[in-house]
């Protein structure tokens, strides 16, 4: 029979063009992946108030996020930064450089600071801020009701 297949022969797909949109695939959800959730300190317990509102302007700009612990330590993406003040003139700086005047962007400094730290210290940690040219602040809380999960 001249239509039949061999028995011996078989038939396999070619997975190279497969594999290679799945290799494109994950460069580019790495690329474009936000990593904010490690900006965040999960040890911190935020004070809780009862009048405390979402922001509800949008924003256009950068945020600095700021993680205050109770004893007095000034924690950036999960690492403690003991030279607070150089810290945070050399971020200022560096985040100043990056906003082009015409774009109406700004440096939203946000604070989230645990609830037993002392009041001394986060008027340092602002300070800094405005030295270095920060000037706009947003503070963390929980309202009232809200429950904190950790």
């Amino acid at each position: 029979m001249s239509g039949s297949s061999h028995a011996g022969e078989k038939v396999e797909p070619n997975m190279t063009p497969i594999l290679d949109m799945v290799f494109q695939l994950i460069t580019f959800f790495m690329l474009v992946i936000s990593f904010r959730a490690s900006d965040f300190d999960k040890a911190l317990v935020l004070p809780v108030v009862g009048s405390a509102a979402p922001a509800e302007e949008e924003v256009n700009g950068e945020f600095l996020i700021l993680n205050l612990r109770a004893g007095g330590k000034l924690m950036v993406q999960g690492k403690e930064e003991p030279n607070i003040e150089g810290f945070l003139n050399f971020e200022a700086k560096k985040m100043l450089q990056n906003i082009k005047p015409d774009s109406g962007g700004e440096i939203i400094v946000v604070i989230r600071a645990d609830r037993a730290l002392r009041c001394d210290f986060l008027m340092r940690v602002i300070a800094a801020c405005r030295k270095g040219g920060l000037s706009r602040f947003d503070f963390m809380v929980l309202r009232g009701g809200e429950q904190q999960s950790g």
